[in-house]
């Protein structure tokens, strides 16, 4: 039997929520890195499927799925045909609406902590935690790790500025 290692990343937001990439430059900044396959999960829309981008993108498959939730709760869908309405205060009726579409999903970002240095200190941690039917959680997260990590503005603005990525 002949065993495979695939690569990739499940949670990336792209211009049509708030990412800052279109799914072509993520999907090139995947195949640079790479990475095999990229789950698109803008929040609360699936746009980028409508838009006739998922499928192979120069040996990258690009899957479309969302994230949904506003403030806090945010659950990852794939395999769903249709926006999932978003429910804060109860994740049970958006993981119950992905189920009923045939989907899976998972907790985005479920331990993340708050920073007073970003956004306020806002943060979207899970909170609902009796509530069962997903599939898995994010067990990692660069952007709250990012978050969490600089307790402080400069330090994050130094770490951006020594990042050869952003240089």
């Amino acid at each position: 039997m002949d065993y495979f290692e695939y690569t990739g990343h499940l949670h990336i937001h792209s211009t049509f929520s708030d990412g800052e990439g279109s799914v072509s430059r993520i999907a090139a900044a995947a195949r640079e890195a790479g990475l095999d396959f990229v789950g698109i999960t803008d929040h609360n829309t699936l746009a980028a499927r409508e838009a006739g981008l998922e499928g192979w993108h120069g040996g990258v498959l690009v899957l479309v799925g969302t994230e949904v939730n506003i403030s806090k709760n945010h659950y990852i869908a794939f395999d769903v045909n249709t926006s999932i309405p978003p429910d804060d205060e109860n994740p049970c009726n958006v993981i119950a609406a992905v189920r009923e579409q045939g989907g899976f999903g998972y907790l985005a970002h479920p331990v993340e902590k708050s920073n007073p240095a970003f956004m306020g200190g806002r943060h979207f941690p899970w909170d609902c935690w009796e509530e069962s039917g997903y599939s898995g959680l994010e067990i990692w997260n660069f952007g709250s790790l990012w978050r969490s990590a600089y307790t402080r503005c400069w330090q994050a603005c130094l770490w951006y500025y020594l990042d050869p990525y952003y240089s």
